[in-house]
């Protein structure tokens, strides 16, 4: 069960700034004022609108500011909105609301952190989540397993993020290694770089400065992080390596893209895995 803030917590947010309709100043004002404070990269003040609408029930209650009393729960749609019904209508009357439409704001610099959040709700830790192999009781039919995955791009993403903070500088927060052998994402932009100093048609011609240098805004876009683990990267690093005199440092590299390009390829193909003898599901099993 959520243990959700007290009822004053609660209430304080809701009534943070007034509701009205059309464009708020205030709630933008507060916005500004919350991403100061919260020091967000000049990334997460770009980003989309989220809007979904919900059932309420149809009753007035009255708002109390200072001295002023207000009816709330009728129809508003602002002024420009009244006089035009007014003059469809030909007359003034007022129709109590019987749904509400929340515009919400999802900044780029936006993670998985809610996701992940909320699976630790249902295990003790990561090593229980792997024993439970993720699954947790049913609060609906607690005689069935309910499974907690995630996504295959936000899976993508985190592949990519963990070379991409691999290496050895001071920057560096980890340095991934198989077989002896290191797998840093230098070796992607030298890779990068080759491909675009010494071949006239290039073998990866998708890679750009976003896919190699990503900022924060573009760490979220799954297809940049695809095109770096997919078919294509795992030919460029190949032709890569065969162009070094010690090739073999490329060597652990090229198997974990072996690996990822299989995945890429299985869940970007748009045809269903209809059985477990297929090629693609038996590709899985091996990867």
């Amino acid at each position: 069960m959520f243990i959700l803030p007290s009822g004053g917590l609660l209430q304080r947010y809701k009534n943070f700034v007034p509701q009205n309709s059309g464009v708020n100043i205030e709630l933008f004002r507060w916005m500004l004022n919350t991403a100061k404070k919260m020091k967000l990269p000049m990334s997460g003040y770009h980003g989309g609108l989220v809007h979904d609408e919900t059932k309420i029930q149809e009753d007035l209650v009255i708002n109390t500011k200072g001295c002023e009393n207000q009816l709330v729960g009728w129809v508003d749609t602002g002024d420009e909105g009244e006089s035009l019904k007014i003059l469809k209508e030909k007359t003034v009357n007022k129709t109590l609301a019987t749904e509400v439409l929340q515009v919400s704001f999802l900044g780029y610099t936006d993670g998985g952190q809610q996701n992940r959040e909320f699976m630790k709700i249902h295990f003790d830790n990561d090593m229980d989540a792997k024993i439970k192999k993720y699954c947790s009781e049913s609060l609906v039919n607690p005689e069935k397993k309910v499974a907690h995955l995630q996504d295959f791009s936000h899976n993508m993403k985190k592949l990519r993020n963990a070379v991409l903070s691999s290496g050895i500088n001071k920057f560096h927060t980890r340095t991934l290694t198989r077989n002896g052998l290191t797998i840093v994402w230098e070796q992607c932009i030298n890779a990068a770089k080759w491909d675009e100093e010494k071949n006239s048609r290039r073998v990866h011609y998708k890679l750009t400065s976003s896919h190699l240098h990503p900022d924060s805004a573009e760490k979220i876009r799954n297809h940049l992080a695809e095109e770096v683990l997919n078919e294509d990267m795992l030919h460029l690093m190949k032709e890569y390596r065969n162009s070094l005199l010690n090739g073999v440092v490329l060597d652990s590299a090229i198997e974990f893209l072996e690996h990822t390009s299989i995945l890429v390829s299985v869940f970007r193909d748009k045809r269903p895995i209809l059985s477990s003898l297929t090629q693609e599901f038996n590709c899985l099993i091996q990867c």
